[in-house]
C-alpha cells in the first residue's frame, strides 16, 4: 500500500536512518510554527479575535520556541494578539500504570481451540453414480 511513499517526520536534528524511504529533516520549531501562527492569524482576523491558545507536551526549549514562533506568526497580522500556552506534561510526569493483562495461558488462541469445536464438520454428500 505504501511502497511508493516516502515518509519525512520532523526532528530537531538530522538523523541518519539507513532506510531508503524515511527522511528525517532538521526543522526549526520557530520557523515551522511561524507558518502555523500566520494561518491561525488569518482565522483570528476573520473571527475578530486577539486571543489564541497553544497546547504542547513537556515544557522544554523546543516547545517554548515553538510557542514563540506560533505567537510571532499571529502577530504578523494581529500585533496586539496574546497567547495562552499550556504544557500538559513535566519531566517528572509518569504514565498511568496499565491494568495488567491476563497471563498468556489464560488467553484463548486459535491454536488452543480444538478443530472440532472451531470448525464443525458436516457430513459430505454422497456421490451419485449414473446407472446404465
Amino acid at each position: 500500500m505504501c511502497s511508493n511513499t516516502v515518509f519525512a517526520p520532523a526532528s530537531s536534528s538530522n538523523i541518519e536512518t539507513g532506510l531508503p524511504k524515511i527522511i528525517i529533516s532538521s526543522d526549526d520549531p520557530v520557523a515551522s510554527n511561524l507558518a502555523a501562527g500566520y494561518a491561525a492569524g488569518i482565522k483570528m482576523l476573520a473571527a475578530g479575535s486577539t486571543k489564541a491558545g497553544f497546547v504542547s507536551g513537556i515544557k522544554a526549549d523546543f516547545s517554548v520556541a515553538a510557542a514563540d514562533g506560533f505567537l510571532a506568526g499571529i502577530r504578523v497580522l494581529i500585533p496586539e494578539a496574546t497567547l495562552a500556552t499550556t504544557y500538559t506534561a513535566t519531566s517528572t510526569t509518569r504514565p498511568r500504570p496499565r491494568k495488567p493483562s491476563p497471563p498468556r495461558s489464560a488467553r484463548a488462541s486459535a491454536s488452543s481451540i480444538p478443530t472440532s469445536v472451531a470448525r464443525p464438520t458436516q457430513p459430505r454428500p454422497q456421490r451419485r453414480t449414473a446407472t446404465s
